[in-house]
């Protein structure tokens, strides 16, 4: 019996066994296609099945559907880093190489929110609107700035941090996925449903509303989604790490090194993404 690549162990993990192109458009364009399939696949099957929290279990499938291309990303990024002088331009290609399957995970889920309709997208994606704390009763522009200004939200997004890293740190690349799933699709399902409402208001307002409510969203989003991927990619450095080599091991010194840079990085994104979301957002969407 031949031994399975890692990440191939399902179906559609094997689709994305194939090596990316070096650089370029067709190889994010590729990414994206990628992860938009894997979406796709994931939130039909449990919906044609017939089982319960198909947007729930959506998730788990989409992740387990990208652990093969995740897998290839951690392995291109290890043997740049390792055979080039500069890995802070390998990690610079890993981070946006996972941020555009983290796009086409977003992506999915507006698609699919908007073909369900309200009524039947609170339903399925009901795991969302409680993440995000959105209910009929909420404009979602009370939302911003409302978690103690700068201070409050910096803080909440560092506990997501954290929890993302222990996540990366412990079940590695299926962790991280299945985080950046759980943030694409939450993200995914409240902006669309912030686009709707705005569209929905009276008096000839409804596209400068809702292009309004995009540009309100959008920046923080890219700023925290970013940082997020920077975050899953350190929890998983370290893991690797940690069991790869001996405590007094330069290569561990290395790498442990690298980890707290991209920490660092990961946090002071997290402080401009607060900024945005608190300053930004209100003002955009008070008009």
């Amino acid at each position: 019996m031949t031994n399975t690549p890692a990440g191939t162990e399902t179906l559609i993990g094997h689709l994305f066994d194939h090596p990316l192109p070096t650089g370029g458009w067709r190889r994010y364009a590729l990414l994206f296609a990628e992860a938009v399939v894997a979406a796709v696949v994931a939130v039909l099957l449990p919906r044609v099945l017939g089982l319960d929290e198909p947007g729930l279990i959506a998730l788990f499938l989409t992740s387990a559907g990208l652990s093969a291309r995740m897998h290839g990303l951690l392995a291109e990024n290890r043997e740049a880093v390792w055979t080039s002088s500069t890995p802070t331009d390998a990690n610079r290609r890993t981070t946006f190489a996972i941020l555009t399957l983290f796009a086409g995970i977003l992506t999915t889920f507006v698609v699919a929110t908007l073909l369900l309709g309200p009524t039947q997208a609170a339903q399925e994606f009901a795991f969302a609107l409680r993440a995000a704390d959105v209910t009929n009763d909420t404009l979602l522009h009370d939302r911003f700035g409302s978690v103690g200004g700068v201070g409050g939200v910096l803080a909440h997004n560092l506990v997501v941090a954290v929890a993302l890293f222990l996540l990366a740190l412990v079940f590695r690349a299926y962790g991280a996925l299945l985080a950046l799933t759980w943030n694409a699709a939450v993200w995914g399902t409240v902006l669309t449903l912030l686009v709707e409402r705005r569209a929905a208001q009276p008096h000839g307002a409804a596209l400068p509303s809702a292009l309004l409510a995009v540009v309100a969203v959008f920046p923080h989003l890219v700023i925290e989604g970013a940082a997020d991927v920077v975050v899953a990619l350190a929890g998983i450095f370290a893991s690797k790490g940690l069991l790869s080599y001996e405590l007094n091991d330069k290569r561990l010194a290395r790498v442990l090194g690298a980890v707290l840079r991209l920490l660092f990085v990961a946090v002071i994104a997290l402080g401009v993404a607060a900024i945005v979301e608190t300053r930004l957002a209100p003002l955009v969407l008070g008009r």
